[in-house]
């Protein structure tokens, strides 16, 4: 009964944390919880990126470990006005379902790097980085942005990710390497989180997943009216490789209008020009 009471609320949204905070009282659910022998989790896992990098297929891969329980949305926890009572409902499900750790994946957060790794001094964070040509074209197919505004969104984000690369409790690694060797890039990213490979991971689409909408079905196109449908499809399919697609859905003065924009970045991050 608690497990489906909070499951309920928990994927109403970052929307309803203050209201929650105040009219229900989540503190008071959290120290029953305790109670009943629930233990915070000190060291969740934060997947974070520029949109569009591969952040969603992280998620789910990971989400299939035993020691992980994903929350099913992008909480945007780091902004919130009451981030308290969210983390006590992530460790609360985590607790409910049986899993040690949660590992929360909002690419924006990658502009709270800071805030979050001084309130969470034992969690892990991730970092994907993607070809900047791949992610202004992703971001442009689901209509809110210009290609422009889509690399722009790539070089802000991926800015301020560059200051925390080296930090000790940050991994940055690529899509396109995680693509190529999926393997020894989990088998990486798992020593560095502190857990044991499993097996079955990247079979995740084998028990299908509503993590962004109710249906599973693929929609007629990624624009905005249906890009959680789409996403929700999307991380419910078999691993398949995106890299490069800028190859055949941009045009050669679009490419040397991101090149000209982001050409020393992208140069310096290991994707040669076209």
């Amino acid at each position: 009964m608690l497990k489906k009471f909070w499951e309920r609320r928990l994927k109403r949204g970052r929307r309803r944390e203050h209201w929650w905070r105040h009219r229900v009282g989540a503190g008071m659910w959290w120290r029953l919880a305790r109670l009943l022998g629930a233990k915070p989790c000190r060291d969740p896992v934060f997947v974070v990126g520029c949109g569009h990098s591969g952040t969603s297929l992280i998620m789910r891969v990971l989400g299939e470990h035993s020691a992980f329980y994903t929350v099913p949305y992008e909480s945007h926890c780091a902004e919130s006005w009451a981030p308290d009572v969210m983390w006590w409902k992530f460790n609360m499900l985590a607790w409910l379902n049986g899993r040690r750790r949660w590992l929360e994946k909002t690419p924006r957060h990658i502009r709270y790097l800071a805030l979050l790794i001084e309130r969470f001094p034992e969690a892990r964070f991730l970092i994907i980085v993607r070809d900047g040509r791949d992610v202004a074209s992703s971001w442009r197919k689901k209509g809110d942005f210009s290609l422009e505004e889509g690399i722009d969104h790539w070089i802000r984000d991926n800015r301020a990710g560059e200051l925390y690369w080296n930090h000790p409790r940050v991994m940055k690694f690529t899509y396109e390497e995680f693509i190529a060797q999926t393997d020894a890039t989990l088998e990486k990213i798992l020593d560095f989180l502190g857990e044991p490979f499993e097996e079955g991971l990247k079979n995740y689409h084998e028990r299908p997943r509503a993590l962004y909408a109710a249906d599973l079905a693929k929609p007629a196109s990624e624009a905005s009216a249906d890009h959680l449908q789409y996403r929700n499809w999307q991380i419910n399919q078999p691993i398949f490789d995106g890299r490069g697609k800028w190859k055949k859905e941009l045009s050669s003065d679009e490419v040397a209008l991101i090149e000209q924009r982001a050409g020393d970045m992208l140069r310096a991050y290991g994707y040669p020009p076209a």
